[in-house]
């Protein structure tokens, strides 16, 4: 017969559990909280639910033009990975990807001896503010280094600014871009 304890939210069979078990963490856990601690810690370990993170939503929304790991793809799109812009931009960086990625971007484009001309990145208006940051975050702090952490707030203040193709590639140049 198997002994049925309540050591939790849930009551647990101590019978049957083979000694191979009993020593990993998940018996430890089960046995001494019971199920709602193991619930409990997973839930600590996991990514908030419903939010992806910057890399998987940039993998989604921006990588089948600039690229895994945002490198560019010769031709088609410039890298993003580009610390000097980024770090030259310094407080405008985030200003000119939402700026970008809000109202598209046009025109002749120069990057480490890389034309890009004739393509048109469309707006991205689609993206949710909140997946806008994390994207955001992504490009600049983890693929460039730039230390700025993006809220769903400073993206939706960026977005209500009126920036066009013309304000956009000014303010890549004052950050030292070489685009032409």
């Amino acid at each position: 017969a198997c002994i049925m304890t309540s050591t939790g939210a849930w009551p647990i069979r101590t019978r049957g559990i083979t000694a191979r078990y009993r020593s990993s963490w998940v018996w430890q856990m089960l046995s001494a909280r019971g199920p709602s601690a193991l619930v409990t810690c997973l839930l600590l370990t996991a990514s908030p639910l419903g939010l992806a993170d910057g890399d998987d939503l940039f993998q989604q929304n921006c990588s089948s033009c600039h690229g895994v790991g945002a490198v560019g793809i010769p031709g088609l799109a410039p890298p993003l990975k580009n610390p000097a812009l980024w770090g030259a931009l310094d407080d405008d960086a985030l200003r000119y990807l939402v700026g970008v990625a809000t109202n598209g971007m046009s025109g002749k484009l120069e990057v480490d001896g890389q034309v890009y001309q004739g393509m048109v990145m469309p707006p991205m208006r689609h993206l949710d503010p909140n997946d806008l940051a994390s994207i955001a975050g992504y490009v600049l702090s983890d693929v460039n280094g730039v230390s700025v952490t993006p809220s769903e707030s400073d993206v939706i203040a960026l977005q209500s600014e009126s920036m066009n193709h013309g304000s956009l590639r000014a303010l890549r140049n004052s950050g030292g871009g070489d685009d032409q």
